[in-house]
Formats: structure tokens, sequence, C-alpha cells
């Protein structure tokens, strides 16, 4: 196949120093060069370890350049070398200004998606150099890779077996789109380092007359292999490199990464987690992003980040974590509620939520409602997965969805009474919970004139005792400050 294809670029450059020398044959010579590329393009893709294309590319425009723009000592790497801002592929056929925004959240999602999920490697064959990106997922996620390949428009499906699917990239000209995503919308983790190497070692490949004979290429290539992924030990990010945290890269990170869970015993803790290795600057900042969402939290922290110390021999471990009620019901719901999933994540989080539900109405108090609670539970996360063999002893989901329904379309357990206090039926008493109580501060026309996130803190803005406040509070009595009369009334909030 090599000796063909020498062959046929040897004459090609040798026609056209022989009938095409005048200028005024020169739509002949784009018609021809247009035939070459099309022929050139159908080799590289049945041959992809030998740079066909690129090479045709170098015999014509060595002809074109020297005969008719006297161009001397051109780079023929120029013509194949991409610059991944301008390069007319897929991706930049549509004008920056008409890109749909639909498209841009695709694009935002993906990418968080694949900073949790995707792998960058190559691989030596004795024809040439094997370039793939990979999302390998357990085979009951298969649509999320259909829909990522049908809104690329490359790639392929395949493994469907063995309980796993995977979607790849690895054709030339599409890994070359799929690189100009990943520079129009970089990646926020340290997987940022495995994309730069990869992007390195396949320009330097492409861009490269015959690059398996050249050592120096090869070596430079072996070099990039050799401190990528397992085998790195280096995660500094270069200072150019912003960590950008946005709606649609969170959900794609967290239908990736992210997990709902929820504790197995009263009062069944809701947890939104993140868990990350060598990601340290990520997390903090994801961090950052859910406290700027809070514009009412009153300077409480909506998450908290914890460092595993007892592994740290295998890299830093950091664990974000939010499990605030008030936060979850009134930000962070809302926020992924407004989202589009594309993963099977979006029937844990549903779940998720459904508890959540059950408890706003203290239904985890009664006796049905701690039953169902704990069904879902069952359900969740790895009891959902098809190849589970607890899966087959599971209570029928039809059944199970119709209770939650009459669940919470029936009465709440909780009642609230004109004090503010919360008084739980099934159990015939009020509600004495571990939660601050967040508390209002009102003057007597009722105008709100500070909100506080504990009775203390307002206690201690007055310059009373936290006693006095919560007596005015469950009494629904005035409270005199300076001659001056006050309300305190109680914020709403979720129970435990």
């Amino acid at each position: 196949m090599i000796i063909y294809i020498t062959i046929f670029q040897s004459f090609i450059y040798r026609y056209f120093r022989i009938y095409f020398t005048s200028f005024y044959r020169f739509k002949y010579l784009i018609i021809i060069i247009l035939l070459i590329i099309g022929f050139s393009i159908f080799l590289e893709d049945i041959y992809i370890g030998y740079n066909f294309f690129n090479n045709t590319l170098y015999y014509t425009q060595c002809y074109f350049f020297t005969h008719i723009r006297n161009i001397k000592n051109f780079n023929h790497l120029s013509v194949y070398k991409y610059n991944y801002s301008t390069s007319e592929t897929k991706l930049a056929s549509h004008n920056e200004s008409n890109i749909q925004s639909k498209l841009n959240d695709f694009y935002e999602w993906f990418c968080g998606f694949s900073d949790g999920e995707s792998s960058f490697f190559f691989r030596f064959k004795p024809r040439g150099i094997e370039f793939y990106f990979k999302i390998s997922l357990h085979k009951d996620d298969l649509p999320v890779l259909l829909y990522i390949k049908e809104k690329l428009g490359i790639g392929k499906i395949h493994n469907i077996v063995d309980n796993s699917a995977t979607f790849s990239v690895s054709k030339q000209k599409e890994l070359i789109v799929l690189l100009e995503i990943f520079e129009r919308f970089p990646l926020n983790s340290t997987k940022f380092l495995n994309y730069l190497d990869f992007k390195q070692a396949f320009e330097l490949y492409i861009t490269s007359k015959s690059p398996m004979q050249n050592k120096t290429i090869i070596n430079k290539i072996h070099n990039l292999k050799n401190r990528m992924n397992t085998l790195r030990t280096d995660f500094t990010l270069p200072e150019y490199h912003k960590i950008r945290i946005n709606p649609n890269w969170l959900l794609g990170f967290t239908e990736g990464e992210g997990s709902f869970s929820v504790g197995k015993n009263m009062p069944f803790t809701l947890t939104y987690s993140l868990t990350q290795k060598n990601n340290t600057a990520l997390m903090i900042a994801i961090q950052k992003f859910f406290d700027n969402l809070d514009i009412n939290g009153n300077n409480q922290t909506a998450s908290t980040v914890s460092f595993d110390n007892r592994i740290a021999s295998k890299g830093e471990i950091t664990s974000l974590y939010i499990t605030r009620m008030n936060y979850i019901a009134n930000v962070l719901i809302p926020l992924m509620d407004s989202l589009s999933w594309h993963s099977k994540k979006e029937l844990d989080y549903k779940d998720w939520k459904s508890i959540l539900k059950l408890k706003k109405m203290g239904l985890h108090w009664e006796k049905k409602g701690k039953i169902v609670i704990e069904l879902i539970i069952s359900q969740m996360n790895l009891n959902r997965l098809s190849t589970n063999a607890a899966k087959l002893s599971q209570p029928d989901r039809v059944k199970l969805t119709r209770n939650i329904d009459k669940l919470l379309n029936g009465p709440s357990n909780l009642e609230i009474k004109a004090n503010g206090r919360i008084f739980i039926k099934s159990l015939n008493k009020y509600y004495i919970g571990g939660e601050k109580i967040k508390v209002n501060l009102l003057d007597k026309e009722g105008i709100l004139l500070n909100s506080f996130d504990s009775i203390s803190e307002c206690a201690k803005f007055l310059g009373i005792s936290a006693g006095t406040v919560k007596d005015r509070l469950w009494n629904n009595k005035p409270l005199k400050v300076d001659s001056k009369e006050f309300f305190i009334q109680k914020q709403g909030s979720i129970i435990e």
C-alpha cells in the first residue's frame, strides 16, 4: 500500500512540473488539486497510520507556491497544522455570533462530563500512532453516549458487552473537531494537563512528514505519553488556565462525578457530594460558585470542603458536601431543575428530591412515610443498575411511585402554630431540632428590619439574652429595646 501511494505521489508531482508550468493553465491545476485532496481524504480514512493526506498536500503546495506565488522556503506544515480557533471544521463552520445558546449549553455540559468521565490516550502501532478520546460507562448509560455522538456528529459507540459501553473518537479529522471544542470550552480539572499533552503529541504526529521515521518526533511523543494519566506526578495547571464554573458545566460534572445520597436512618439526612483526586483548586472554585448562588445566605457557607489525609500517598483527595436543608431546597434544587439532564443520574436526583418533599411534610415521622423513604433509598445509585443482583428482589417501581404520589398529595404531618412553632401531628409534640432557627426582626408595623441565621445572632445584635428572644418568638409578644418595639418572626425552614 505504501509503495503504491509513494508512486502515485511521485507521478503527480512530476505531472505538475511537466504540464502546468504556465500560469494560463491555472484553472486545470486547481481541478487536479481538488481531485487529489478528495482522493487523499478517502485514503486517509482507510490508512490512518500513514500521513498520505499531509504529504500529498505538501507536494501540491510545493508546486503551487513555487510556480505561481514564487514563495521560497514555505513551511509545508502550515497548510495542515490547524489553528483551533479558526479552522474550518464542523464546529467552526458556525459563525460564533450565530451559534445557538442550546448548542453552547451542550458544549459546556459536555466539557463538564468529560472532566469527570473521559480519557485521552494514544498507543504506538507498527504502522503509526493511534490517538483516542474515550468515555466508558455502565451499559445502562448507553443513551447518554448516543446523545453525545449525535450532538457532536463524530465518534462511534462500541464495546456494548461486559456491562459497559464506550464512546470513542479516533479518526484524525474527527479528533481535530474535538480538540477545537476543548479549545473553545476548556476543561476545568487537572485532566486539562492530559489534554494538553495529547494535543501536542497529536499535532507533532499529523504535521510531520513520515513521523514514524523521525526519531526526534517519536522521542518527543514518547516523553509526552510517559507523563500522562496514571503516570502523571505534576498536577500544576499553567498560569493562563482559568477555572470557569457555570451551571451547565456543573451539571455535566455532577452527572459524571456527583452523588445524591440519603442517610439510611432517621433523620434521613440528604447530601450532595463530589469527591476528586488532585483537584483541590477545582473543588474550592465549585464551593465558591455554590456560595455565590445563595444571595440570602447571610454569609453562611453553602458547602463544606474536606481533605482526606489518610490516603495522601495516592494523591490529594478532596470532597465537597452540601447538607444544609434550606440551601438544598431553595438554591440547589431550583438550579438543578432549570437544567437539562442526560444521564441516568437524573433518576437518583429525582428520588433524592422526592425524599426531600416527604421530609418537608414531616412524613418521615410517620411509619408509612418512613417505609416509603427506605424503599426509595434501596433503589438508588448502584442499587439501580440492571446488573445489580439485589435488583431482582426490589419492590415494583410502578407501585412505589404510586405510593410516593399518594403521600405527597395527602395531608402534611406538620402544623405551623400561630407563634411559629412546628407541631408534629403523629408524635403529638412540638419539633425541637438541632438546626439553627433563622429569625427576622420586624418593626411594630411589620416591616422587615434585619434577618439572622440564629436566635443567638439576633440577641447579640439587640444586646439582650437569647432566652428573651426565644420567649418573644414562641409567645408572639413584642420586644422592647431602648423604648422601641420589635417583633421576632421565624423564617420558613426545612426541618430534619
